[in-house]
């Protein structure tokens, strides 16, 4: 009778090789599944987003929210904004910014900003006081943007740097999409460059004259609306092996166009801007991406990122341009 063969120290090598190997398809299943999963939520975000603009422009005369604060309009309770409303229209669009901030967040010590521009990253808090949603909204969070989601669960975070510096009290009401300034800024009188928003050196500043009327567009000067980005994930979450700022030629993000449809495209499919203070010029506007500290790090591993092209947050023409799908238009550089 034979003696049956044990288990050998080749059949257990072999045996945990596979294993390891199984083992690495499985994690890698996972992590696909759950980048399709935000993916998809993230999409669904933007929809959303979409459905609140079309309501409220069917009763605001047909305009993307906006802050609509002005020297001569609106009011608030609380003496130090109401001062800062007088002061004009950037300074009263911050001023109504904090003042939402403060109702709906219950948070009363939220301190005014000087020089800050709500409406890119802040562009749904008229929305959200509009629709009478909760607050912080969970659906104005992208899901690979962990770090704000966490900061919606505990709007009253202690751990930042310095402790308790006011000013990152606003951080947890921000959203994780941007809106184009087409939507928000007079960038297409071409005969009053002091009025228009410009882009500053770096991705979160922007230079605005004082005398600027910032106010909502309204949603039917739009030429190309299936053609024209509206709304997008600022990074680039669940593509490639790297977090990517939306900027980047290779960055694909879910983008909300304004016809309502959400598709996820390259950016550098996008026709490449303009230079909204320079219509005539064939230039694009460009700038660094230089994150701040709560940011996804650079490419270039601590130097600054240089975009050479604003795409679809510059749209050459503004509201009658289009970003994807067909060419730029005329605006006398060509």
């Amino acid at each position: 009778m034979r003696r049956r063969r044990g288990f050998t120290i080749i059949d257990l090598v072999v045996t945990l090789a596979v294993a390891a190997m199984l083992g690495l398809v499985l994690v890698g299943l996972m992590a696909d599944a759950r980048r399709n999963a935000g993916l998809g939520q993230s999409i669904a975000n933007l929809k959303r987003f979409g459905d609140g603009i079309r309501a409220y422009a069917l009763e605001n005369d047909d305009r993307f929210p906006a802050y609509t604060w002005s020297a001569t309009e609106g009011h608030s309770e609380d003496p130090d904004l109401e001062a800062q409303r007088l002061q004009g229209s950037t300074a009263s669009s911050a001023a109504q910014a904090v003042d939402i901030l403060r109702r709906l967040s219950g948070y009363q010590n939220m301190p005014p900003f000087t020089g800050w521009i709500p409406q890119a990253r802040f562009a749904h808090l008229p929305l959200l006081e509009f629709l009478g949603s909760e607050f912080p909204a969970r659906w104005t969070a992208s899901p690979g943007d962990e770090l704000l989601v966490a900061w919606q669960r505990d709007p009253f975070f202690d751990d930042i740097d310095p402790p308790h510096y006011e000013p990152f009290r606003r951080l947890p009401y921000q959203s994780s999409y941007e809106a184009a300034p087409t939507w928000w800024a007079p960038e297409e009188l071409a005969d009053l460059n002091a009025y228009r928003v410009r882009q500053g050196t770096s991705h979160g500043h922007w230079q605005v004259s004082i005398l600027s009327v910032l106010t909502g567009r309204r949603l039917n000067t739009c030429a190309f609306p299936s053609e024209k980005a509206m709304m997008w994930d600022v990074w680039q979450w669940y593509h490639g092996p790297r977090i990517a700022y939306w900027a980047h030629a290779e960055a694909r993000v879910p983008i909300l166009s304004a016809d309502g449809h959400v598709s996820v495209r390259t950016t550098g499919e996008a026709n490449p801007g303009w230079l909204p203070v320079l219509p005539e010029s064939p230039g694009t506007t460009s700038f660094y991406y230089a994150p701040f500290d709560w940011e996804p790090p650079e490419f270039t591993d601590g130097r600054p990122d240089w975009i050479d092209a604003g795409r679809i947050r510059w749209t050459r023409g503004g509201a009658l341009g289009r970003d994807f799908d067909g060419p730029e238009i005329d605006t006398g550089q060509l």
